[in-house]
This record gives structure tokens, sequence and C-alpha cells, in this order.
């Protein structure tokens, strides 16, 4: 039951969510996803969610290649977010390793720093991962690893 209501709810988030087009002033075209982010004061959250959003900037580019895209959104959520009100569920000196990329796959390869989660803090930074590589339209399912082997 519990599979089904998150595989149910991940559904549900992908139909609403996805990197939306805007240019800037240079007149290149970007990609403007949402980097999932824990909320840090969950009596402040607009209706109790556990999770917030941040916008990050991708440059669309010919050159980028689906492999960069999910790098530079690893990445980019890795680094943290800028809003106070908002927090990384990820344990401080977690690193992408790797992207491995089969089809439409993303298996996404953490530094050890991530094995130290567990419980429902893993269970909230892999969705953070998750619903942040998913946006990016030809990624339909995220694997995650630590130092190449997955987590009990």
């Amino acid at each position: 039951m519990r599979r089904s209501t998150l595989c149910l709810l991940l559904a549900l988030t992908l139909t609403l969510s996805g990197c939306a087009a805007a240019a800037d002033i240079t007149g290149q075209e970007e990609k403007n996803c949402q980097l999932y982010y824990l909320v840090r004061d969950l009596e402040q959250a607009a209706g109790g969610d556990a999770l917030g959003t941040e916008s990050s900037a991708l440059p669309k580019e010919s050159a980028d290649t689906l492999q960069t895209q999910v790098e530079s959104l690893m990445n980019a959520l890795l680094a943290g977010p800028s809003d106070p009100s908002l927090m990384s569920p990820f344990p401080e000196g977690t690193r992408l390793l790797k992207v491995e990329l089969r089809g439409s796959h993303a298996m996404v390869d953490l530094s050890t720093a991530y094995r130290n989660l567990s419980g429902i803090s893993l269970t909230l930074a892999d969705y953070c991962i998750t619903l942040t590589l998913t946006q990016l339209s030809a990624v339909r399912s995220v694997s995650i690893l630590v130092r190449g082997q997955e987590l009990s």
C-alpha cells in the first residue's frame, strides 16, 4: 500500500511539474526547473507540505546533452537552497560522483556521505532528487546509488 501511494504521488507530481522555457536578456533560451528541498519550519509551510521549491535556470543549448542537464540539476540541488525557509535534505559532504543514463532511466551515484541517511530522511532526500530530475521530459525514472551500490 505504501509503495503504491508513493508511486501515485510521484505520478501526480510529474503530471503537474515540468521545466518551463524562458528567454533571458541575451536571447538564449533557458529551462527554469524547480529544485526540491525540505521546508525548514513545517508550521510556516503552506498546506503543511514538507517539501518546497526554488527555481534554477538551465541553459537550453543544442550542445547540452541530457547527461549535462542531469548533472547540472544534481549539482545545483546538492549546492543547497539560497532561500532561508528551505534546507537541504543531504548530509554535508554529499557529492555527485557520476550520472549514468539508460534510455529514460537516470542512475545517480553519490558520495559516501549520503549513506548516513535512513528512514524518513532518506525517503525525503530520494524524493527531492527524483522530483527534481524527472522534470526533464526524457527522464522517467531515477535510481540512487552510493559509490556504485544501492542502499537497503
